[in-house]
């Protein structure tokens, strides 16, 4: 085929064979093999003249296209390599970069030696209209909904205390005790279901008792709760690990928080560059490989 749309656009078997580095006698041989597969005379041939039949012209239209197309992709794949290299700017929460994303960053680095990883980890979203950050890890709903997103998990969400502070009876494991209890609150929220949890029948209820404290960090708000200060509302790969060794609790075994989505943004307008799309790729691979907090509704067993 290749031979074919050179010989055309040349106007001869002779400069397609000089560019494909054949003799004339074996360009001429896959045109005439092109020819018997497609079952119609492509090219009238004289020792000086080369025209397209009628069945050529619209043949060679698409041969342009095909090829086209294959060196487009030829190239974007060598160009996708050669651009895996120098720094990438990636943003997460705090905790959960350090609970669900420092392994697979090594793993990335790893197969990337080429890469500079600079990751931002922190509770206060970054601004990725106006920041230097290719890539950011948001959970729950997006405050910016220009942002493009691409699914990586969902996140189990939890209501928990201190055995000292809501005791082991179950029957005061109710919404009237919930409501009671002291708060500690994530001041950075931006989910709607923020301490809402959900029955079975879909009845859904908002925690709203006394705030005890508020903060922007989720390491804070954790050793409050561990300290029996209030209730914690939050992810379980930040509490799961407290209930499973006991010092912490779940509230409401009846009722269930709603899981919340994680999702890996960037800015619109642009399309993302290569090392970008193999960083989202690779973060959907390993996370979905790498399942430890999700493997129950409640994100404890």
């Amino acid at each position: 085929m290749a031979v074919f749309v050179t010989a055309v656009r040349l106007g001869s078997l002779m400069g397609a064979a000089r560019h494909h580095g054949l003799s004339p006698s074996m360009a001429g041989k896959h045109v005439a093999r092109l020819e018997q597969e497609v079952g119609a005379r492509l090219l009238t041939r004289t020792s000086r003249t080369l025209a397209l039949t009628e069945p050529g012209q619209a043949f060679y239209a698409r041969c342009q296209r095909i090829l086209q197309e294959y060196e487009a992709a030829r190239d974007e794949a060598g160009d996708a390599e050669a651009a895996i290299s120098g720094p990438l700017r990636l943003s997460a929460p705090l905790l959960y970069g350090t609970t669900r994303l420092r392994a697979v960053f090594a793993r990335f680095m790893a197969a990337h030696p080429r890469v500079v990883l600079d990751v931002n980890l922190g509770d206060t979203y970054a601004d990725l209209q106006q920041g230097d950050i290719d890539l950011a890890v948001r959970i729950g709903r997006l405050a910016d909904s220009a942002l493009i997103g691409r699914k990586l998990e969902t996140c189990p969400m939890l209501l928990c205390g201190a055995p000292v502070l809501i005791g082991d009876d179950p029957a005061r494991d109710t919404l009237e005790a919930a409501q009671a209890h002291l708060r500690l609150e994530f001041s950075e929220a931006v989910s709607v279901s923020d301490w809402t949890v959900q029955a079975a029948s879909g009845e859904t209820h908002r925690i709203a008792g006394p705030v005890r404290m508020r903060s922007n960090n989720m390491t804070v708000l954790l050793d409050a709760a561990l300290a029996g200060l209030g209730i914690a509302y939050g992810p379980a790969f930040v509490f799961a690990p407290h209930i499973r060794n006991g010092e912490l609790r779940p509230l409401l075994a009846a009722w269930h928080p709603p899981e919340l989505l994680v999702q890996a943004v960037y800015a619109p307008g642009k399309r993302p560059s290569a090392k970008v799309r193999v960083l989202l790729d690779f973060l959907a691979q390993e996370l979905r490989q790498d399942d430890r907090a999700k493997t129950s509704k409640s994100g404890l067993e």
